[in-house]
């Protein structure tokens, strides 16, 4: 697959996510990430906005972004991290941080 193609796939996939995380309810900081905050810092902040969704359990995921979701699972923590940034939450990101992550991506999507 060629990088444009591995491109307009994550993006496809972040949009995804992206759409996921606000119109169903889900948290925009995982529990895990939340325990890890409380761990580093000995801070518990109450009052959050998170929520959650039973329903988020039930989600039923295209083929084509669980394909992406699964090739994304590969990767490593940072790569991942960066495409998720980039992808999902629309952040600016350097090229050089996954451009990596794009090379591998065309190799298993």
């Amino acid at each position: 697959m060629r990088i444009e193609d591995v491109q307009k796939a994550l993006e496809k996939w972040g949009g995804y996510w992206a759409r996921q995380r606000q119109g169903k309810g889900m948290a925009g900081v995982s529990i895990t990430e939340q325990c890890c905050r409380i761990m580093r810092t000995g801070v518990q902040i109450s009052g959050t906005a998170i929520h959650f969704s039973e329903m988020s359990d039930s989600i039923i995921v295209p083929d084509d972004i669980n394909e992406v979701d699964i090739a994304v699972d590969k990767l490593n923590a940072p790569q991942k991290m960066y495409l998720r940034l980039k992808y999902i939450g629309k952040k600016r990101i350097d090229n050089r941080h996954i451009y990596d992550a794009h090379m591998i991506l065309a190799g298993l999507i």
